[in-house]
C-alpha cells in the first residue's frame, strides 16, 4: 500500500458532520465485524498482564542497593508494555480497514499482518515510552511545570495519532510516520477532535449507567439481599468491561476510518455502508470470553447465596451475639481503620481472634470480628483500638503495652 497523501476532492459538510459520521461508521464496524472487539479484549488483557508482571518485579527489589536493578527492570518492562499495546494496535489497524474494504480478517490474519511491521512498530514503542518519560519526569520536576507537561502530553498525543495506522498501512518508518501523522492532525483536526469527543462522552454514558447499576447492587447486598446484589454487582462489572472494550475498538476503527477517509481511498459513505463480506466465524477468543462470563454469574449467585459460617445481615441478628463468639467495635467515621478480613484481634497479650468484616456505616465505622465466647465479660468492657506491628495492623481489646498509636476508643 503507497503512502497516502492529503485528499484534493470536494468534501461536503462541516468538519463536526464528517467526524460524526466517521464516529456512527466505526461504532458499526466495532458491531459487525467478529474480530475487532475480541482482538481489542485480547490486545487489552496482553497490556494489563505485561504491566502487572512488571510492577510485581519491580516491587520485588528491597533495599537502596538494588536501584540499578530497579531501573533497568522498569526501563524493560515499559518498553514491553508499550511494544505489546503497539502490536496489537497494529493487528486492530488490519482489522479495521480490512473490514471498512469488505474484507473482515481472522485475529491470525490480522496479527500475521502486523508482524509484518514489526521493525517500525519496537522503533515507534522506543520512541513513545522515551517521550512518555521524558513528559513524566518535567511534570514531576516542580509545581509549575505540571501543566506544561500535561498541555504537551495532550499535543503530543494528538499529532501521532496516526502513527500506527500510517506504519500498518502505508509501510513506513516510525520517524516518517510521526512526521506524516502530524501534517495528517493538522489537517484533520476538526474530525478528529468532534469523533473523539463523541467516543468519550458516548462511552462515559454507558459507564455511568453500568456504574449506577454496581451501586444499587451494592447497596443491596448492605440491605441483605446478597443474591440479587451480588447479580446486579456482576452484571455492572461486566458491563463496564464490554464498555471499554468496545469503546477502544471503535476508537482504533476511527482512526484507520478517518485515515483512508483522507488520503480519499474510501468516501464517507463507503465507510458507512461497506461491502457485504462473507461471514469468517466467531472468533474463539470471544466464545471462551462468554463461558467464563457466564461461570463468573453463575460463580458469584451461588457464592452469594449459600450460606457462610463468616457472614452476617443486618436483616438477621440473632446468631452474631457474643455467645456464639461473634463481636463488634464502632468506630468514628473520619478515624483511620486500616483493618480487614483477616486481621488478628489482641486481648491480654495474645491473639484471641480474627476480623471477619469492617465496613463503613452511618456516621462510623463497623468492626465485626469473632473470638472466645468465654472472653465476652472482657471484651465487651473494654475500650477496642487499632495497633501496629511491623507495618500490619490489628484490633486491640483493652489496654495496650508498648508506645500508643492506636484509632479512637469503641
Amino acid at each position: 500500500m503507497e503512502h497516502r497523501q492529503q485528499g484534493l476532492g470536494p468534501e461536503r459538510g462541516s468538519r463536526r458532520e464528517r467526524g460524526w459520521r466517521l464516529t456512527k461508521a466505526s461504532w458499526r464496524l466495532a458491531r459487525r465485524d467478529p474480530t475487532l472487539v475480541p482482538l481489542s479484549l485480547l490486545s487489552l488483557g496482553c497490556f494489563i498482564l505485561v504491566a502487572i508482571a512488571s510492577i510485581a518485579a519491580i516491587a520485588s527489589f528491597d533495599g537502596p542497593g538494588q536501584a540499578p536493578q530497579i531501573i533497568l527492570v522498569t526501563i524493560f518492562g515499559g518498553f514491553l508494555s508499550t511494544g505489546v499495546f503497539v502490536f496489537f494496535s497494529s493487528g486492530l489497524v488490519h482489522a479495521a480497514n480490512g473490514g471498512f474494504e469488505g474484507l473482515p480478517l481472522t485475529m491470525r490474519e490480522a496479527m500475521a499482518e502486523a508482524k509484518m511491521s514489526l521493525g517500525p512498530i519496537a522503533v515507534w514503542a522506543l520512541i513513545a515510552l522515551a517521550v512518555t518519560v521524558l513528559l513524566q519526569l518535567l511534570g514531576a520536576s516542580g509545581a509549575g511545570t505540571g501543566l506544561l507537561g500535561l498541555l504537551l502530553g495532550l499535543a503530543w498525543g494528538f499529532l501521532v495519532t496516526y502513527v500506527i495506522p500510517i506504519i500498518s498501512l502505508a509501510g513506513a518508518g516510525a520517524g516518517e510516520a510521526i512526521s506524516e501523522s502530524a501534517d495528517l492532525a493538522r489537517r484533520r483536526w476538526g474530525e478528529q477532535i468532534s469523533g473523539g469527543i463523541a467516543i468519550f462522552v458516548l462511552s462515559m454514558l454507558a459507564t455511568f449507567g453500568w456504574g449506577l447499576l454496581c451501586g444499587f447492587g451494592s447497596a443491596t447486598v448492605d440491605e441483605g439481599h446478597e443474591g440479587i446484589g451480588a447479580f446486579m454487582l456482576v452484571v455492572g462489572g461486566l458491563g463496564l468491561a464490554f464498555t471499554l472494550v468496545l469503546s477502544f475498538a471503535t476508537s482504533q476503527a476511527f482512526v484507520v476510518a478517518l485515515f483512508v477517509f483522507d488520503g480519499e481511498e474510501l468516501s464517507l459513505e463507503e465507510l458507512e455502508s461497506p461491502p457485504p463480506a462473507e461471514p469468517i466465524g466467531r472468533s474463539a477468543v470471544f466464545r471462551v470470553g462468554g463461558v467464563i462470563a457466564g461461570l463468573l454469574v453463575m460463580a458469584t449467585l451461588v457464592g452469594a447465596i449459600l450460606p457462610h459460617p463468616d457472614r452476617h445481615s443486618d436483616t438477621d441478628f440473632g446468631f452474631y451475639v457474643p455467645e456464639n463468639g461473634w463481636y463488634y467495635a464502632t468506630f468514628d467515621d473520619g478515624a483511620q481503620v486500616p483493618l480487614a478480613a483477616g486481621s488478628p484481634v489482641v486481648y491480654d497479650e495474645r491473639q484471641v481472634g480474627v476480623v471477619v468484616e469492617a465496613r463503613l456505616e452511618t456516621n462510623r465505622v463497623v468492626v465485626w470480628f469473632r473470638a472466645d465466647p468465654a472472653l465476652e465479660e472482657g471484651i465487651e468492657a473494654n475500650p477496642k483500638t487499632v495497633g501496629e506491628f511491623n507495618g500490619s495492623h490489628y484490633l486491640q481489646v483493652g489496654p495496650r503495652a508498648g508506645p500508643a498509636g492506636s484509632v479512637g476508643p469503641a
